[in-house]
């Protein structure tokens, strides 16, 4: 995945991305590659880190679950759905109209893991 995309999944900007990215790097858990533009760097994650998401899954979708029981579904809807819109809201108006290739509303980066957050 580029840096890029994944900075805009978790609503951050690139260079910050970047910097929270290097210690999952130094661990072995990310690899850093270059795309075919010297300035593209693509992220991928390596066989530990793949490993490591696969350990880590039931703990998440354990911890999910207790959020979606503690709001129920219909109010954690509720406050992904205010969530995107402040987020959206947010892009609007810090970015400068008519950036190529930046998204101008949704949020990617407040979607849930995989599966979605519902029981």
């Amino acid at each position: 995945m580029p840096t890029s995309d994944l900075a805009t999944r978790l609503a951050k900007d690139r260079t910050t991305c970047t910097r929270e990215v290097a210690p999952l790097v130094g661990a072995g858990l990310v690899e850093v590659g270059v795309g075919s533009d010297r300035g593209y760097r693509l992220l991928r994650t390596t066989s530990l880190g793949d490993q490591r998401l696969s350990e880590g899954r039931p703990a998440w979708e354990q911890v999910q679950g207790m959020v979606a029981d503690a709001f129920g579904n219909a109010d954690l809807h509720d406050l992904l759905t205010g969530l995107r819109r402040l987020l959206a809201s947010s892009e609007r108006l810090t970015r400068p109209a008519g950036i190529a290739g930046q998204p101008d509303s949704g949020c990617p980066a407040i979607s849930g893991p995989p599966g979605g957050l519902t029981r």
